[in-house]
């Protein structure tokens, strides 16, 4: 089994380690989304889009966008490949 960091409280894996030695550490959902949603508010921040306005399309659930958060999304995304990627990482694990 692959280890993988997730930003828990700090001491989490080291307590759960100590008093439960054979347990399996599972994150949930949300710590697992909340991770996915900091890698996109980086990777947009490195593409200039700073404001929580200009990244809100990129946090936005794609399902929920209306037509002109679509057209503001396929701009911002035709603005890098990488931003690409993360946005469609994003939908995929949200649909997990």
């Amino acid at each position: 089994m692959r280890e993988v960091s997730i930003d828990m409280w700090g001491g989490f894996t080291k307590v759960v380690q100590q008093v439960f030695s054979k347990a399996v550490i599972v994150y949930d959902r949300f710590h697992g989304t909340r991770m996915v949603v900091e890698a996109v508010k980086k990777i947009a921040k490195q593409c200039g889009f700073r404001k929580c306005k200009e990244q809100a399309c990129l946090l936005k659930n794609g399902v929920d966008l209306s037509i002109e958060e679509q057209e503001e999304l396929e701009t911002r995304l035709k603005s890098s490949w990488r931003l690409r990627k993360a946005y469609a990482y994003k939908e995929e694990f949200r649909s997990i």
